[in-house]
């Protein structure tokens, strides 16, 4: 169908296994909701992109739809130092952003990355090293 319809998926940004659910004693997961678009569409909002967030209530994730016709400016890409590692704050950070459970389901391991990269990266923006200067 997406063939005849000449559709194909928007660049996403989260975990693209949209859907979750329990069969006996293993969790299955599929990629069911896509963001499609035809090319007159990309060519008229070309630096759109949908977004998958995290399972709430559903066993579905939610998904946004982000229409842009430009780019826009991206945030610089994360860098790890690892003298970070000597710093107390760091390991309570990374210990915090991997045992914490949201909303009752485990995050993936992807997820618990992202989490601590958006942490650790705040921390950086508030406590500037002497790297940063």
């Amino acid at each position: 169908m997406v063939q005849t319809c000449k559709v194909s998926d928007l660049p996403f940004t989260g975990n693209n296994m949209t859907w979750m659910g329990k069969r006996k004693t293993h969790t299955v997961e599929s990629w069911l909701n896509r963001a499609l678009a035809n090319d007159e569409w990309r060519a008229t909002y070309p630096a759109s992109e949908g977004e998958y967030l995290e399972l709430i209530e559903s066993d579905h994730r939610p998904a946004i739809i982000k229409i842009r016709r430009t780019i826009d400016k991206r945030p610089k890409p994360f860098y790890f130092d690892a003298r970070l590692c000597q710093k107390p704050e760091i390991k309570e950070i990374v210990k915090e952003c991997w045992t914490q459970r949201r909303f009752g389901s485990k995050p993936t391991i992807q997820e618990k990355i992202k989490e601590c990269r958006r942490e650790i990266s705040v921390w950086k923006r508030e406590n500037p090293t002497n790297a940063a200067k």
